[in-house]
């Protein structure tokens, strides 16, 4: 799964460069909208078709960290068990202290389940501390999420802020869940989907997570309007990492889209076992979409996006557009170019944006400029040293911090440097 995950999202990385120029919802009423309960929906839906109550059964024993799970009454199969453990947990992202694909279980004459015996990734005894520091950092998360955004444009923050947060990092453990997407922020593909996935609930959208078993693969289906939209979030997180590098190519796509992709992880993901056709994808409302180009965070601000096209008007330079409906304004065209250790001038743009407290930032490759939404005016807050051989290559921010990812190529990673701090008065000051 890591090694197809990881030369697939950098080949997406790569290839847009050209390097030289010379050479990873809630649902309404048709006359009063009016919201209803979110549901993350059975992982595996034959779960509780066939045994109906066992998700919420494990889950519960799981809160209260039991070692031993009695499951006799369900007459679960040893063949069924896999799935039905880790729909449980896949239904339940805040159950991150529990290994997903690894326990033991004892079994009668007939190869029916009694017990259960979990793994935990967590000791019991800071279990407690865990769930604190991952529901401190959900609320503090969802505090950027408007409440009177639309369903999708929550998805669509949602989406940007965990991959803006995140890096793809391989290993064990917490890597596979919400947890270590949210908390550690570092995950695979399941770690980002479980994110993905319970913030989606929190925020009121119903959702499910999906699992190619033949490429070990993990992704999002999301419920908009009433229809299904496939959204992976591993695959809009290209490596290496930058800051504020957010792709947007995976998100809210359909069925016809995705398979036209072609992509290893996605081969064969109708047959898939967790697939059904009550979530077929068929909508395309979104295939076309604006955003679909786009490759940093976008941000909505009074129902207008604010984002950067680093290809504006296939230019090849970049724009700061705030988009209105159809209506378009550019904030500020960048025209600055990047340039190899060589000298050799890259054909693509780098600039990316963030926002805190009123205020956007955006980089070129020698200077951050902020952008204040009260007055509108655009100044150079922060310029690196002229013998500096570091350009800017991103920014994100990091509480009241605006970082800034410092290295001599975009195929590196870099080195992040806390430049700018916005203090309570909500003025611009450069960190010593």
């Amino acid at each position: 799964m890591e090694s197809g995950e990881f030369l697939k999202k950098l080949i997406l990385f790569i290839l847009p460069l050209l390097v030289f120029a010379v050479s990873c919802g809630t649902q309404s009423v048709d006359n009063n909208p009016k919201k209803v309960s979110a549901q993350i929906y059975s992982f595996v839906p034959d779960v509780e078709k066939n045994y109906k109550g066992i998700e919420s059964y494990i889950a519960e024993s799981l809160r209260k960290k039991k070692s031993k799970i009695d499951i006799s009454k369900y007459g679960v199969s040893i063949d069924d068990l896999p799935q039905v453990y880790r729909s449980a947990l896949f239904t339940n992202p805040d159950i991150f202290y529990a290994d997903a694909a690894s326990f033991n279980y004892d079994y009668d004459i007939n190869n029916k389940i009694f017990y259960i015996y979990p793994e935990y990734i967590v000791r019991k005894n800071e279990i407690p501390d865990y769930i604190k520091k991952f529901d401190n950092t959900v609320n503090d998360f969802l505090k950027q999420v408007d409440n009177n955004l639309s369903d999708f444009e929550k998805a669509l923050t949602i989406h940007d802020k965990i991959i803006c947060d995140c890096k793809y990092k391989s290993g064990e453990g917490l890597v596979y869940t919400a947890y270590g997407a949210l908390v550690n922020r570092e995950a695979v593909c399941e770690g980002y989907t479980r994110a993905y996935s319970y913030l989606l609930y929190k925020a009121g959208i119903s959702n499910k997570c999906l699992d190619n078993v033949m490429e070990h693969h993990c992704w999002n289906l999301v419920q908009i309007d009433k229809k299904w939209y496939h959204a992976d979030l591993t695959d809009d997180d290209p490596t290496p990492d930058t800051c504020g590098y957010v792709s947007h190519e995976c998100f809210l796509i359909s069925d016809s889209k995705l398979d036209s992709f072609k992509y290893e992880e996605h081969i064969g993901y109708k047959s898939d076992v967790t697939y059904e056709n009550e979530y077929t994808c068929s909508s395309k409302s979104y295939d076309s979409s604006f955003f679909r180009g786009i490759l940093s965070c976008i941000y909505v601000k009074n129902s207008v996006y604010y984002y950067i096209d680093n290809n504006y008007q296939n230019k090849n330079y970049s724009a700061f557009i705030a988009r209105n409906g159809n209506k378009i304004e550019v904030v500020d065209n960048i025209k600055d170019r990047w340039y190899s250790v060589d000298n050799e001038e890259y054909t693509n743009s780098f600039s990316k944006l963030c926002y805190i407290d009123g205020y956007f930032f955006y980089n070129t490759p020698k200077c951050i400029y902020s952008y204040n939404l009260i007055d509108n005016k655009i100044k150079a807050e922060y310029n690196s040293t002229d013998n500096e051989q570091n350009d800017f290559y991103g920014l994100m921010t990091n509480g009241r911090n605006i970082i800034a990812d410092k290295k001599k190529s975009p195929l590196k990673e870099g080195e992040r440097e806390k430049i700018l701090y916005i203090d309570k008065n909500k003025s611009v000051k450069v960190l010593s």
